[in-house]
């Protein structure tokens, strides 16, 4: 677990192995029962808090003595560095976990698929989102769904706010941004035990993205009217929508093959023979613009895009 947390946190992929290596190996892990406290405000701050599983709430009393929350932390996020390089005590009180283990242990590895295919989608969008319909099928369809909607969103506007994005404020901060956010539920799930569905409405163009739980892992499962089954790495991806002919996939892996990245998992979606397809390749290394160009110049390819996962 503690592995598929550091994999969720997008500062961990800058570190090389070595670095990995030692940041793992300084982590000491602690466990909480649900509603006791982490921390409390003014406490001193020795250390950069992850988590690793569960979710976590940040607080503080006002003047009144209302609790106040400030943001609600998933696995993969981390909070109290500010405190800590600044010598600073503990700025709020943090409790965990706001879901129950047994909820928790139903819902949590929707909540990593929620945020990761928030952050695909962000990186495939091109144009300001102007709302999400979320489809909620299968066996997560009876619970509180709220934590998913808030990871999705905390991975959409990761790189857009600053504010972190929390079951408390997911709503507001969508209204903010002028985002209308819609909830479907359904028992009913053809292929898999559960799936949880984003449909983004864009300023330019829609977008629609899926994904499930297999043996406990994440698996992005579609892409616009495509099937897929992807795995996320922490690594680099090509999407490139195209025209399913003979040679192309060749002419893909020359222009890869000529940038010296190598190739780790590739597959190919299709809506029929000769069709529209989708081809998802897993690189080693990000490809640059000159190679996207290259790509998008052979012809019947109409999209490249590079995602990191």
């Amino acid at each position: 677990m503690l592995d598929d947390m550091l994999a969720l946190s997008p500062w961990t992929h800058e570190l090389s192995a070595e670095h990995l290596g030692r940041v793992r190996g300084a982590i000491i892990v602690r466990e909480f029962a649900a509603g006791s406290t982490v921390c409390r405000k003014g406490d001193p701050a020795s250390a950069w808090v992850g988590v690793i599983d569960g979710l976590v709430k940040l607080h503080s009393l006002s003047p009144s003595g209302k609790s106040v929350t400030f943001a609600g932390i998933p696995a993969g996020g981390w909070f109290g560095e500010g405190s800590v390089l600044k010598g600073e005590p503990a700025r709020y009180a943090v409790n965990a976990p706001l879901l129950s283990p047994e909820l928790m242990a139903i819902l949590g590895p929707y909540v990593k698929v929620s945020s990761l295919l928030g952050k695909m989608a962000a990186q495939l969008i091109e144009s300001p989102v102007t709302a999400v319909e979320i489809k909620y099928n299968g066996d997560i369809s009876t619970y509180n769904s709220s934590v998913l909607k808030a990871s999705f969103l905390g991975g959409l506007l990761e790189n857009t706010i600053e504010e972190r994005i929390n079951v408390v404020n997911a709503d507001v901060v969508a209204a903010r941004r002028g985002i209308k956010i819609s909830e479907q539920k359904s028992a009913g799930c053809e292929n898999y035990a559960a799936l949880v569905t984003f449909e983004i409405k864009c300023a330019k163009g829609d977008l629609t993205v899926a994904g499930t739980v297999l043996r406990g892992e994440p698996h992005i499962v579609r892409l616009d009217t495509f099937w897929i089954d992807l795995v996320p790495t922490g690594g680099y991806f090509l999407f490139s929508a195209h025209k399913d002919r003979p040679g192309l996939i060749g002419a893909v892996g020359n222009i890869t093959g000529k940038a010296d990245i190598n190739i780790s998992f590739m597959q190919v979606s299709r809506l029929k023979p000769r069709g529209q397809a989708l081809m998802v390749m897993a690189l080693d290394e990000p490809l640059k613009e000159k190679h996207i160009k290259e790509l998008l110049a052979i012809p019947d390819v109409h999209t490249a895009k590079v995602v990191k996962l």
